[in-house]
C-alpha cells in the first residue's frame, strides 16, 4: 500500500510546509508567505521527495525517469489503482485520511478540460515543473519542484491555478509515486533557498541586487542544482590533485566546510552561465571542468575517449561548446577513476547529464574553482621567499644555475627568483579550432588581470563574495579578499591609475607563453631594484607583496586558467643587484667586487626575501 512506503509524518511535514509554519526541523516554505529577511529576502525551503527505489528495479536512469512521469502523468491510472479512490466510489467506510487522499486525486482528475489537457499534469509535474534525479548507486531518486515563489505568484495571478490547486496537484504527486510498483519508500526532502525580490534565488547567502554574479534565476538554480548533484566532494578531490583546497576550506567544522566546498561549485555554474552571456563567445567566456569517470572495465585512455563521445553525441550540444583534454592527457588516473579536464560554454554540462542520465552512475564533474588551480604549498613557498627563508625542495632549482659567465668586465651574482608558472586550460591555444599566437594569450591573460581596476576580479571572486555578504567563510578566504580589495581600492579617483597594477605589474612584470600550454609570469627587476622603485614611488614592501598575492589571486580566477605554482629561476646580475650587465661596476683590484658591496648587496638580498641562493662569479 501507499502508506506502507511513505515515512512517519510525511503528511504533517508537508502540511506544515503549505500552512507556512515549521515543523520540528523543517524550515518555512516561503510560498505560503513569511517575514522579510533582510537585504529584501524571504527565506524559502524547497519541498521535495526522496523516493528509495524497490530491490531489483532494473533500468538506466532515463527509463526509471520516464516511468515516474508516466505513472504522474496518468490520472485515470492513479485513480484505478488507488485503494482508496475504489473505497470511496463504493461508498464503503473509510478514514478522513483516505477522504484527504481521494479528494486531491478527484480534484486533479476535475482540472482536467475538455481537450484533454490537464495543467496539474501537463504543465506543474511536467519536466518543466518538476526535476528527478537518479542515484543508482544510492538507488534513490530526488523529486523537485522547479517552481520558485514568485513563478507560483505569476500563475495564480495568471489565472492560471488557485493555490488550492496547486497544493492538490502536489499532494496527488505525492500519492501517485507511492503507487508506483518501482518506489519502496517516500519520505519529505527540503534544500533551503533565498528569493530574492525580483523572484531570483539567491543560494550562496550573497545578497539580493549585488550584480548578475550575486544570484540566479530559477531557471539556472535549476540546472546549478541538478549539475551539482555529479560533483565530487572535497575530500573526494583531495584524493585526486594535492590542491591549496584543503586549507582554503579548512579551519571549519565538516559540516559547514561541506557546504562552503558546494556553494563555491554551485558560484562558478553562476559563472559559467552568466559570464558566458557577458563575454559571447570569446575564450573566457568558456569555464574548465574536471570530468571524472568511475566507468569499470575501462582504461584510462578508454574512460577519456568515452567522456569525450559523451560530450559530442549529447543533443543541443553544438560543436565547438566544449573544448577536451587531447593535449594535455588525463590528469588523474587509477583503476577506480580517470579524470581530465576540459573548459565548456554555459550550460553545456547540464545538457550532458540531462541529455545522458544513464552517465550519473559513473561520471562527476566539479567546476575548477581557484583553490583547486593552486598546487599545494603554493601560498607556503611564496610566503617562505617573502619571509626570507628557503622553502628547500618545494620549488626546484633552475638548470640555469650551471650558466656560464656573461662577462668578466665585472662582477657577477647568480640569484635563485620566485615567478608563476600559469598552465592554459584546453582551448585557449587553439580557440575556435585555429591556434592563437602567444602574444594574444599574454594579452588577454593581462587584460583579464587588469580590466576594471581589478574590479573584474573581485565580482569572479567567491570569496569576496563571501566575505563581503557576510556568509561563513575561512581565515584564508578572508585573506585572499583582503589583497583584492586593497589592490581595487588604491585606484586613484582622480586620474584612475593603480601602482598595483600600472607602476608594479604592467611596468616590471613579463607575462610570457613558454611552449603552446604554460604562461610563465616574472618580474624583470632585481630586488635591489624593486626596493629603489618602491622608495621613489613613496610605496612599501607589504604593499608590493599584497600586489603579488593580487596576481596570484586573479591567475587563478581566470577561466583561461588551470593550474599555477611556483617557479623559480636564476638571473644574473651585477654584484651590486642591478640587471643591467653592460654596466656592472668595475672589479676590484683583488679580482671581485669590494667585499663590504658584496656583504652589504647579500645582506639586502636577503631580507628583502626572495633570494635564496647568491653564487659569486
Amino acid at each position: 500500500l501507499g502508506s506502507m512506503k511513505m515515512v512517519a509524518q510525511t503528511v504533517n511535514v508537508i502540511q506544515a510546509r503549505m500552512a507556512g509554519t515549521e515543523f520540528g526541523a523543517a524550515s518555512v516554505s516561503a510560498a505560503s508567505g513569511g517575514a522579510d529577511a533582510p537585504g529584501g529576502t524571504l527565506p524559502a525551503s524547497q519541498l521535495g521527495l526522496r523516493l528509495v527505489l524497490c530491490p531489483g528495479t532494473e533500468g538506466s536512469g532515463e527509463e526509471i525517469v520516464a516511468g515516474l512521469r508516466g505513472r504522474t502523468s496518468d490520472v485515470g491510472g492513479v485513480v484505478a489503482k488507488s485503494f482508496y479512490s475504489s473505497r470511496a466510489a463504493e461508498d464503503a467506510p473509510i478514514t478522513e485520511r483516505m477522504d484527504f487522499w481521494t479528494s486531491s486525486i478527484d480534484a486533479v482528475a476535475g482540472m482536467t478540460a475538455d481537450d484533454g489537457s490537464n495543467y496539474c499534469v501537463d504543465t506543474l509535474l511536467a519536466e518543466g515543473g518538476m526535476s528527478y534525479r537518479v542515484s543508482l548507486g544510492d538507488g534513490a531518486v530526488d523529486v523537485f519542484s522547479r517552481l520558485s515563489p514568485s513563478d507560483l505568484e505569476l500563475g495564480i495571478a495568471a489565472g492560471n491555478f488557485t493555490l488550492d490547486q496547486y497544493n492538490d496537484c502536489m499532494w496527488y504527486a505525492v500519492y501517485a509515486l507511492s503507487l508506483d510498483p518501482r518506489v519502496c519508500s517516500v519520505e519529505p526532502e527540503a534544500r533551503v533557498t533565498t528569493v530574492c525580490d525580483d523572484g531570483s534565488l539567491d543560494l550562496l547567502g550573497l545578497g539580493c541586487g549585488g550584480g548578475p554574479m550575486s544570484h540566479l534565476t530559477a531557471r539556472e538554480s535549476n540546472l546549478v542544482d541538478e549539475t551539482l548533484y555529479y560533483a565530487l566532494s572535497l575530500n573526494e578531490w583531495n584524493a585526486v590533485r594535492s590542491t591549496e583546497s584543503p586549507q582554503d576550506f579548512g579551519g571549519l567544522g565538516g559540516e559547514e566546510t561541506d557546504d562552503l566546498w558546494t556553494d563555491a561549485a554551485r558560484f562558478e555554474y553562476q559563472i559559467a552561465m552568466n559570464h558566458s552571456d557577458d563575454k559571447s563567445s570569446s575564450s573566457a567566456a568558456y569555464h574548465p571542468y574536471v570530468v571524472c569517470s568511475l566507468r569499470e572495465g575501462l582504461s584510462g585512455a578508454e574512460r577519456e575517449r568515452d567522456v569525450v563521445s559523451l560530450f559530442n553525441s549529447t543533443p543541443g550540444v553544438e560543436a565547438g561548446d566544449d573544448y577536451q583534454a587531447a593535449r594535455y592527457g588525463l590528469m588523474h588516473n587509477t583503476d577506480r577513476m580517470s579524470c581530465l579536464v576540459m573548459r565548456a560554454y554555459n550550460d553545456t554540462i547540464w545538457r550532458v547529464f540531462e541529455g545522458n542520465p544513464e552517465s550519473a552512475s559513473y561520471m562527476t564533474v566539479n567546476p575548477v574553482h581557484p583553490s583547486m588551480k593552486m598546487v599545494a604549498q603554493t601560498v607556503n613557498v611564496v610566503r617562505a621567499r617573502f619571509a626570507g627563508n628557503d622553502p628547500g625542495d618545494a620549488v626546484s632549482i633552475s638548470s640555469g644555475l650551471d650558466a656560464q659567465a656573461t662577462s668578466s668586465a665585472g662582477g657577477r651574482i647568480k640569484v635563485h627568483t620566485l615567478g608563476l608558472r600559469a598552465l592554459l586550460c584546453p582551448g585557449v591555444a587553439d580557440f575556435g579550432g585555429e591556434d592563437v599566437t602567444g602574444g594574444v594569450i599574454e594579452g588577454q591573460v593581462w587584460d583579464f588581470v587588469a580590466e576594471g581596476g581589478g574590479r573584474n576580479v573581485q565580482e569572479l571572486s567567491f570569496y569576496s563574495h563571501r566575505v563581503d555578504g557576510g556568509g561563513v567563510h575561512t581565515d584564508r578566504m578572508e585573506w585572499w579578499a583582503s589583497s583584492t580589495e586593497a589592490v581595487v581600492a588604491s585606484t586613484d579617483e582622480e586620474d584612475g591609475t593603480n601602482f598595483c597594477l600600472d607602476s608594479v605589474l604592467r611596468d616590471t612584470w613579463t607575462f610570457s607563453l613558454s611552449g603552446d600550454l604554460t604562461l610563465s609570469v616574472f618580474s624583470d627587476q632585481s630586488e635591489v631594484e624593486a626596493d629603489a622603485m618602491l622608495a621613489e614611488a613613496g610605496r612599501t614592501r607589504d604593499e608590493y607583496e599584497t600586489c603579488v598575492w593580487y596576481l596570484l589571486a586573479a591567475l587563478a580566477v581566470d577561466p583561461q586558467i588551470c593550474s599555477i605554482e611556483p617557479e623559480s629561476r636564476v638571473k644574473v646580475l651585477c654584484a651590486d643587484g642591478t640587471s643591467d650587465l653592460s654596466r656592472c661596476p668595475l672589479e676590484s683590484s683583488t679580482g671581485g667586487p669590494g667585499a663590504s658591496g658584496l656583504i652589504a648587496l647579500m645582506t639586502t638580498l636577503a631580507t628583502t626575501a626572495v633570494v635564496s641562493l647568491v653564487v659569486m662569479i
